[in-house]
């Protein structure tokens, strides 16, 4: 039976938290610190990848420098090798050499002689040889003069070489042809080796160098103390001499010292304001919510507005709010329209009909019997009138 009340619907209540039971434990600040850490290993990354850029870079710098440098002071050396090579070239060419050396007479050869040594600095010796003469594998030469005369009767102008390196008697070595494309002899000179020094200029940075004939130092320069690790080498022309360069010790503190200052202050700049940004930015979270569930949950505050600084949270409470007024609106005209309407009686029991229950009877609940034709019909007889 239906009743005027409104139908009142169960809803499931959710289960008390306990005071056992653990709540979340991410906040916040924490996510935003989280943040940070992540800035500031990928700050530290950037660091050391721009550290080590630059360490590059100023290798390949350093490796530039020092080629550059050898190449200089090997060309330097080379300048002044092939000066006095041309200038030797230039004695043996004359005609009055060539005359001495075709005559047969002796005094010849030694007024030629002494007339090359006075256009050569002092300390120097020359020899005469002609046609195809040698030098007396005695003489002290060697083979390695004997080599040169042989070069220059060809007509090859061969380079300068010390001789003697790994004496006391050390002399520059080289030899010239006599009498232009067709040599009639050649003349052999040995120079002093005091002027090498000064064609080895001092390399700049404080680095050293050192001029070798194979594994013999002919001249060195510079500060022995950067020689350390690999040289540079350079070739001189002129000569069969090697240049090797050691740069001076590179010091790149002061670049490393600014680059370190200003990684460093945008590090801490940042890593700071990170954790300004988590600080406030969890202090200001934890006010709009406490507003948030004064505003929403304590009717002691209804009507108030209390400030919600995030647009987030404003926006949901305005939407609570509207929510709860409808809700309200909805109960009391349910609760009005239930007083209004009256209570419909119940229907009246139903009767059972014996007609119709005659009609929906089987047919075996009814026996009818055919009469015999002699029969006499039935009449219908009517009552008398009195």
């Amino acid at each position: 039976m239906e009743t005027g009340r409104p139908t009142v619907r169960s809803r499931q209540r959710a289960a008390p938290l306990t005071a056992g039971k653990r709540g979340p434990t991410l906040t916040v600040r924490i996510v935003v610190w989280a943040g940070a850490a992540t800035v500031f290993a990928i700050l530290a990354l950037a660091g050391m990848l721009i550290f080590h850029e630059f360490n590059t870079v100023s290798a390949e710098a350093t490796q530039r420098a020092g080629e550059a440098q050898a190449i200089g002071l090997a060309a330097a050396v080379g300048g002044r090798s092939e000066g006095l090579g041309s200038y030797l070239s230039t004695l043996a060419r004359s005609e009055p050499l060539a005359q001495s050396l075709a005559s047969d007479d002796p005094t010849a050869h030694i007024e030629a002689e002494a007339k090359l040594l006075q256009q050569l600095p002092e300390g120097s010796k020359v020899e005469l040889y002609q046609g195809e003469q040698r030098p007396d594998p005695n003489s002290g030469y060697g083979y390695s003069g004997a080599d040169l005369i042989r070069r220059a009767q060809a007509g090859e102008e061969p380079p300068l070489e010390l001789h003697a390196p790994a004496t006391n008697h050390q002399m520059l070595m080289t030899a010239r042809p006599i009498g232009g494309t067709h040599p009639i002899g050649a003349v052999l000179f040995l120079l002093d080796t005091k002027e090498i020094a000064s064609w080895l200029p001092k390399p700049s940075n404080n680095g050293y160098a050192e001029l070798k004939q194979g594994e013999v130092v002919i001249a060195h320069t510079g500060d022995a103390n950067a020689q350390q690790g690999n040289p540079y080498f350079s070739a001189v022309k002129g000569a069969i001499w090697q240049l090797s360069y050691w740069p001076a010790a590179a010091t790149n503190e002061g670049a490393i010292t600014l680059l370190s200052m200003v990684f460093g202050g945008a590090l801490l700049t940042v890593t700071t304001l990170l954790l300004g940004l988590g600080w406030w930015l969890g202090r200001l979270v934890g006010e709009d919510l406490a507003n948030f569930v004064r505003r929403t949950m304590n009717r002691k505050y209804a009507g108030h507005d209390l400030p919600l600084k995030l647009r987030e949270f404003h926006a949901t409470a305005v939407e609570l709010e509207r929510r709860r007024t409808e809700r309200g609106r909805s109960n009391l005209s349910s609760v009005l329209h239930t007083e209004e309407t009256p209570s419909t009686p119940p229907p009246p029991p139903s009767v059972p009909d014996p007609a119709a229950d005659l009609v929906f009877m089987p047919k075996d609940a009814l026996q009818v019997e055919e009469l015999p034709p002699s029969s006499a019909p039935l009449h219908h007889s009517t009552p008398e009138r009195r």
